[in-house]
């Protein structure tokens, strides 16, 4: 090995322990609930999501169903200048009309309108909650997945890190032993290339991990540069059974019940529809002021006091076919909204068979995992023992670090893959707010 090889490998030893010392400064340890509050409070969809329950609420009220008066003020002057001609005489009139008017009218029956406009209000303002509590449980089933894969590239990053370590030993040894001549060109080359390649293999999961931060922190609406780390302690959630989550989900999951709220809401158009073929019944009743002045003037000298009340009956025979319209388009509504409530049925079992099954088998294949762990450790301890005695060769260690550096990270992968089941578990069932 000429000196030029090792200068090279010198400089690319010396980037990977500065690349190391720069990811191993002290970091703020960021726990999930942490981060969820943040993104509870910071979340832009989050806070529209509750914005626009609030318009919801703002329009449940008796007022906007069309069951309080309307009381109308109305003032007004007319000027009039007139120039007339009687029998060849030119006349000149000019004088002001002032009008002060109150006007109070009430709906006494309008076929119900008003009461299924109330209800419909009422269902809306349920929809917007589920619908809100729907966003919610999205960004905190964010919030979850990415912690978690955060806390997974942490794992990783450390594995990476381990195996460099047992690269960076082996390439040590062999360069001992070239200098005294105990080992060829080949076994050195060998050593350089798995270093280095493991040296990669940190740096693209340094690399990831600092992405994903990124990525965490937009979601969190918070500096994208603000550098943390995550607990990557694991503790299990008592998952119910497949029958009982499913239960759960049809009284609870959010998207569900906006579907269902979807068919009061049209089961009340229909009956606003159908309040058209009714007649309307309204009172009417006022009292004003008017004052005719001569010229231009603005006051009330000596007015006309008025007072009147009425009751109005009103049917309409015939609008072009508005009404019936209106009807039949509100059936349809009525119709596509069961449909969409049982395809939201149909899909939400679905989607609880298949998350169920993928916990189950996670969990089942994590202990087939850990048990084999067991088994590689003790053959790559093994192998390390052989190979510093020299009785294996540098393909057969590298085969069992490989393997000792896989079965972490398929262990590490399988942990959290279980959480991230958890949660959409969770959500699906509709109690993923309570559990967190």
């Amino acid at each position: 090995m000429n000196k030029n090889k090792f200068k090279e490998f010198g400089l690319f030893f010396s980037f990977v322990l500065i690349f190391l010392n720069a990811a191993s400064f002290a970091q703020e340890i960021l726990s999930l609930n942490e981060a969820i509050e943040i993104a509870s409070k910071n979340n832009v969809t989050l806070k529209i999501a509750y914005n626009n329950y609030k318009i919801a609420q703002n329009n449940y009220h008796i007022g906007n169903a069309g069951f309080l008066p309307r009381l109308d003020l109305s003032l007004s002057t007319t000027y009039n200048d007139n120039y007339t001609y009687v029998y060849g005489n030119k006349n000149y009139n000019s004088y002001t009309m002032n009008l002060l008017g109150l006007k109070a009218s009430y709906v006494l029956f309008d076929g119900m309108k008003n009461f299924a406009t109330y209800s419909k209000l009422k269902y809306a303002l349920r929809l917007s909650y589920y619908k809100s509590k729907s966003i919610a449980e999205q960004i905190i089933l964010q919030v979850i997945q990415q912690y978690n894969q955060i806390a997974l590239l942490q794992e990783k990053v450390a594995i990476a890190k381990e195996s460099m370590e047992i690269s960076r030993e082996r390439l040590l040894r062999q360069k001992e032993k070239e200098k005294f001549g105990q080992s060829g060109n080949v076994d050195y080359l060998s050593a350089v290339v798995d270093f280095n390649k493991d040296s990669l293999n940190y740096i693209y999961a340094a690399t990831q991990l600092e992405q994903a931060k990124q990525n965490f922190n937009g979601l969190l609406n918070r500096d994208i540069d603000l550098n943390f780390s995550v607990d990557g302690e694991i503790s299990y959630k008592q998952i119910p059974s497949k029958e009982e989550l499913l239960q759960l989900a049809l009284k609870n999951n959010s998207d569900f019940n906006s579907a269902k709220e979807e068919i009061k809401i049209s089961k009340e158009e229909k009956r606003i529809a159908s309040s058209a073929f009714y007649p309307r019944l309204n009172i009417e009743s006022g009292y004003g002021y008017n004052a005719m002045q001569d010229e231009f003037a603005l006051d009330f000298n000596e007015p006309n006091k008025t007072f009147y009340a009425g009751v109005t009956l009103q049917y309409n025979i015939f609008n072009g076919f508005q009404n019936d319209i209106y009807k039949q388009n509100a059936e349809i509504q009525l119709q596509n909204s069961k449909l969409s409530e049982r395809d939201a049925e149909l899909k939400l079992r679905a989607e609880i068979s298949n998350a169920y099954i993928a916990y189950v088998n996670s969990k089942t294949a994590l202990e087939l995992e850990k048990t084999s762990l067991q088994t590689t450790e003790l053959n790559f301890k093994r192998m390390k023992e052989m190979y510093e005695l020299g009785k294996v060769t540098l393909t057969q260690f590298r085969e069992a670090q490989l393997k000792l550096i896989g079965a972490k990270n398929r262990i590490s992968e399988l942990k959290f893959s279980i959480k991230n089941n958890e949660a959409v578990l969770l959500k699906l069932a509709g109690i993923l707010l309570s559990e967190d």
